[in-house]
């Protein structure tokens, strides 16, 4: 009876070594490793093309020595030291991005930083590298914005009136005016680490703007502008010229081959039409046609409209340049004046005329 006695306590103190012994085998398990070094700043480095210097920053227990390198040849570890490793990335001529890894470690634990560098940017208008600038010349700014310095060359030949200078926005070009008659042409380059962006500067004069033009013309009697077939612009004497400005949408009104024949003179790429001028079209008897002026304000008899110009991809574009827009006034007789006015009036709000100069 006393030895199965003993034997029941031998067996549970065996019990109780077994569980205290997987209970310390649990813990070995599960303990954690605390590392010896670890980085401060961990989310990846983000370069421009132009490169530079970048630091990764990180902590370590005393003693423990940390080495760090890197994939890819355009990358360098220049030092570390003080809990800092420099890196010194080289710059990108390439258009593409690209990405390299720092590996650190102390023999035992590691850890990564990925570095990205962008591509070398160039940014410019590819569709408008010829420019258009009428005889009275004058400065033009082309913007344009890269990684890397680039440079502006301007051919001697063209230096008596051409010249451009690099900006922080661009290259501004200078043109001097034109008094020779006839269009000129110069050729531009620019280039920025081995490529290359060609521009050609066309400086054209008033003889380009004759002949036939295209364009939209809207009257307050009709709800859409009309097609300007057949407009057309003609040298009459010197700095005198007939803008024709044909009227087929109101041809029931007015008659068939009804246009607007307008005098106008020419300075500095503007077209200035002054009023009244007398025109070949009435509304029957007593109803005779002149050109004059409407605006916000009302009507006027006497003044000036300019046409302006705009160039963009080798397409000049005329347009008013102010308020005032061209009014077909009906008059008691054929000498329009301020009491003959009958109260009829067809204004023309919108005017566009396009023709190419390529």
């Amino acid at each position: 009876m006393v030895m199965k006695m003993k034997n029941k306590a031998y067996f549970g103190l065996a019990i109780s070594c077994l569980m205290f012994l997987s209970a310390c085998s649990d813990d070995d398990n599960h303990r954690t490793i605390t590392p010896k070094f670890d980085i401060v700043r961990s989310e990846g480095i983000d370069l421009s093309a132009e490169g530079g210097t970048t630091t990764i920053e990180f902590t370590s227990e005393s003693g423990v020595s940390v080495e760090a390198g890197v994939d890819a040849t355009w990358c360098r570890i220049e030092e570390v030291a003080d809990g800092t490793v420099t890196v010194l990335v080289e710059s990108n001529e390439d258009i593409a991005s690209r990405s390299a890894v720092v590996n650190l470690t102390d023999g035992e634990t590691s850890r990564k930083v990925a570095i990205l560098q962008t591509g070398a940017i160039w940014i410019y208008d590819r569709d408008e590298t010829t420019i258009y600038i009428n005889e009275t010349g004058g400065d033009v700014m082309v913007n344009m914005s890269s990684s890397f310095p680039f440079k502006l060359s301007v051919p001697g030949s063209a230096s008596d009136w051409l010249s451009g200078t690099v900006t922080d926005d661009g290259f501004k070009l200078k043109v001097q005016k034109n008094t020779t008659g006839n269009r000129r042409t110069a050729s531009l380059t620019v280039k920025m680490n081995g490529r290359t962006a060609e521009y050609t500067v066309v400086q054209f004069v008033v003889d380009d703007l004759l002949g036939a033009w295209d364009g939209e013309i809207l009257s307050d009697i009709k709800p859409v502008a009309a097609k300007l077939t057949g407009a057309k612009i003609s040298k009459t004497g010197d700095d005198k010229y007939q803008i024709s400005l044909p009227l087929a949408d109101l041809s029931e009104l007015l008659g068939e081959d009804t246009s607007l024949e307008l005098t106008a003179t020419y300075l500095n790429g503007k077209f200035a039409i002054t009023s009244p001028q007398k025109q070949n079209i009435s509304l029957g008897e007593g109803m005779f046609g002149s050109i004059i002026i409407a605006s916000p304000e009302g009507l006027a008899l006497n003044g000036n409209i300019y046409l302006s110009s705009e160039v963009r991809k080798g397409v000049i574009t005329y347009t008013y340049s102010s308020t005032g827009y061209f009014c077909l006034g009906f008059f008691d007789s054929e000498t329009p004046s301020q009491n003959g006015y009958t109260g009829n009036a067809i204004g023309f709000s919108k005017l566009s005329l396009q023709k190419s100069l390529k």
